[in-house]
């Protein structure tokens, strides 16, 4: 119970310090795309799949605080290319992309392999007490992957603002 207690109080600090904050001389712009015939992971990617996966990171993004996501590429700050989605079984879905931001742009991939939760697997420690098995660790949905991506994207708006206006 304390614990809780703890956490709820700590989220609490985190949403007030976040809530003070606001971008002051607007969004940071994005423009999501998919990538047509694009192949991921070794897979052809289907672009009904891919354009599936924008339309949910696109409504994600727009309730955003520092994110404004636009369909024109001259108003663009940020330029999102979304080139697949696949499942690894150690890490769930992975999200391959390719972002455009001015000065700093890069072709990645984003997983999230969640927190360590009671799923019944029995974990492993390597010898410096780490976690090091993903039995006993919960795989995340694409929903919740692209929560946090969307999170992630937020972050680095957030992170770089004073930049990505400076290039407007």
């Amino acid at each position: 119970m304390k614990r809780w207690l703890i956490l709820f109080s700590l989220l609490c600090i985190a949403s007030l310090g976040g809530a003070i904050q606001k971008p002051t001389q607007g969004k940071v712009r994005i423009r999501l795309t998919a990538r047509e015939d694009s192949v991921s992971n070794g897979v052809r990617q289907r672009e009904s799949e891919l354009e599936e996966t924008v339309g949910d990171l696109r409504a994600r993004l727009n309730k955003r605080k520092w994110i404004e996501v636009t369909d024109s590429e001259e108003d663009a700050d940020i330029d999102l290319e979304l080139l697949g989605r696949h499942e690894v079984p150690e890490k769930g879905y992975v999200l391959h992309y390719k972002i455009d931001a001015g000065a700093y742009g890069r072709e990645d991939e984003f997983a999230y392999a969640g927190e360590a939760v009671p799923t019944g697997g029995i974990r492993t420690r390597s010898f410096d007490g780490h976690d090091n098995s993903t039995k006993g660790r919960a795989i995340l949905r694409w929903e919740e992957l692209a929560k946090h991506f969307a999170d992630s994207l937020e972050e680095f708006a957030q992170s770089n603002y004073e930049r990505i206006i400076a290039q407007r």
